[in-house]
């Protein structure tokens, strides 16, 4: 796998896979706009000058500091005009909400997982071709030596149809994959073993949450949730599954995707969050999560209005070893540029026919 093309390719093409999202309305008694400037100053060291370029409704992007040489960090700010539900309502319609050029295929799991629900999902040939030829150590396809095992004793590769039976088995591991997630949270996520080391998800998982101390200001139950998920599950929570197969580098991307959201009364207000995190990546990416601090300000305004404040996290094996650095200078404007089209067009989306209910 050619992996510093195929990363500097992706860079050109979007933002990594996942998408999240955590929307969190003004604490009682601090205005909704002192509120967002406060928290962007704080945290991302945000100036005057984007702060009137947020509320002039610009787009503002950023590129924070990551304390692991194989992430990339993104983070990007934008005034929409759109209320909490309706926003809420367009992330349970994931596959509508994250349509775009880039996303070949899409599709929600039901409460309980089941071969029915990858139906629309295509396992390219390229990929097939990789696992004839995969083996513990050397992978064209991020696989855990159980899997790689069962692929490889399963199959008669030999066959004149070899290319049917792949596909149907890749898809059934998935589904195994998210019902064994559901039922016992990160310890149940995999080993990655295509390369020469084995990669543990969860303990980037874990690593990436720990790592997020300012949103544990604002929902420690949630985060603790997020870590100990399927346990310690605060009241009013909702959590769905969803697959996607995403044009990313030089080659689609297939991936399982944990969207949860959280409501949470209080004086004077409700508290939303809405996280997700990346399962499984098909290629690139051992881990990725991303959080959107989505803040009303419906107050300061006639009509539905909030800050959306989007900070994606993603660690990708092409950021190993030497030359990281490098690699990272070299895609980072086209990160930035990225988020700048992908916010704008979500804008846009957000502004629609559809603002109210």
């Amino acid at each position: 796998m050619r992996i510093k093309k195929g990363i500097v390719a992706s860079a050109k093409i979007g933002l990594p896979i996942a998408i999240v999202i955590l929307i969190m309305i003004v604490p009682f008694g601090v205005s909704s706009e002192r509120e967002a400037h406060a928290f962007l100053r704080r945290y991302f060291n945000f100036s005057a000058t984007e702060f009137n370029a947020l509320d002039r409704g610009e787009v503002i992007t950023r590129l924070p500091p990551v304390p692991d040489s194989r992430e990339v960090a993104v983070l990007g700010a934008v005034r929409v005009n759109v209320s909490k539900d309706i926003f809420v309502a367009r992330i349970r319609d994931i596959a509508n909400f994250k349509r775009s050029s880039n996303v070949l295929e899409i599709g929600r799991f039901g409460k309980t997982p089941k071969l029915d629900d990858l139906r629309g999902l295509t396992i390219d040939e390229d990929d097939i071709n990789a696992l004839r030829e995969c083996r513990v150590g050397d992978c064209g396809v991020k696989l855990s030596a159980a899997w790689i095992d069962r692929l490889q004793k399963g199959i008669d590769w030999n066959a004149p149809d070899y290319q049917i039976r792949p596909s149907t088995m890749i898809k059934q591991m998935l589904v195994e994959y998210a019902q064994g997630y559901l039922a016992g949270g990160n310890a149940r996520l995999g080993v990655y073993q295509d390369k020469e080391y084995a990669h543990k998800v969860a303990d980037d998982v874990v690593s990436l949450l720990r790592q997020t101390q300012y949103i544990y200001n604002y929902a420690p139950d949630f985060l603790r949730y997020l870590e100990q998920f399927p346990q310690s599950k605060p009241a009013g929570v909702e959590d769905f599954i969803y697959w996607s197969r995403e044009k990313f580098g030089l080659k689609p991307v297939i991936s399982l995707t944990h969207i949860s959201i959280y409501r949470k009364s209080r004086t004077g207000g409700t508290d939303l969050f809405i996280a997700s995190k990346q399962l499984y990546a098909s290629h690139y990416f051992e881990s990725s999560l991303v959080f959107t601090y989505f803040l009303d300000d419906t107050q300061n305004s006639r009509e539905p209005a909030a800050y959306l404040i989007y900070l994606n996290r993603s660690r990708a094996d092409g950021l190993r070893g030497r030359f990281s650095d490098a690699k990272r200078r070299l895609i980072a404007g086209e990160l930035r540029d990225g988020m700048e089209k992908n916010l704008n067009i979500l804008k846009e989306r957000l502004s629609g026919p559809r603002r109210s209910i």
